[in-house]
């Protein structure tokens, strides 16, 4: 589809060179497009896995690991599109000051009342596993419910047919390269195992 318009918006700049309102249109159009170099950074730091039982779909989840390069992606790209108050941008320093070691996550159940996540008595059980260790619980694990237009365009993943997540462990220990990292969801529907970095 977007091909489609920027076909279409190409040929009426060629038909019509000096129409100075439709080349205004495209630079407005250009700006406001989420950057090739921010989508690759959240592919490399994205995975995803579904779950099927008999050729249906029990369960599919996607996770952004929020690494220090992510981060940095996310906040200059959020700083590019939209215009951040202050306090938002303090929130945003707060969550990357590392003290934490955080995954968003879409979560797709075709039985919407499964989709619990973040319910203490919920179906499911989040943990995190460092390199060969014990499973680490989580420390906070909430849903997103405010999805603006901007989120959609940063987590291009969501839909409405899901919900979004936020899920925070203890932060690795200082040091050099990070051990690997392996995100579970586990439940009577299948079990979803998610690997940094990525395989």
């Amino acid at each position: 589809m977007k091909r489609i318009a920027w076909g279409l918006l190409f040929a009426l700049l060629t038909i019509f060179p000096g129409c100075s309102e439709i080349r205004q249109y495209a630079e407005i159009v250009r700006e406001d497009r989420v950057s090739e170099t921010y989508l690759e950074v959240l592919k490399k730091w994205t995975a995803e896995k579904t779950v099927y039982a008999e050729f249906e779909t029990m369960a599919r989840v996607v996770a952004t690991e929020r690494s220090a390069e992510f981060n940095e992606a996310y906040r200059k790209e959020s700083d590019r599109i939209q215009v951040s108050s202050p306090g938002e941008v303090q929130a945003r320093k707060a969550l990357d000051s590392g003290a934490y070691l955080e995954y968003f996550f879409y979560a797709y159940v075709p039985e919407a009342k499964w989709n619990d996540f973040a319910r203490g008595d919920s179906i499911w059980k989040v943990f995190l596993v460092v390199g060969d260790g014990t499973p680490v619980s989580p420390v906070d694990l909430r849903e997103v419910t405010k999805i603006t237009p901007a989120v959609q365009d940063l987590f291009p993943y969501i839909t409405p047919h899901g919900k979004f997540y936020s899920v925070r462990f203890p932060a690795l220990a200082a040091g050099e390269a990070p051990p690997p990292r392996t995100l579970v969801f586990a439940s009577a529907l299948g079990q979803i195992r998610l690997r940094w970095p990525k395989p």
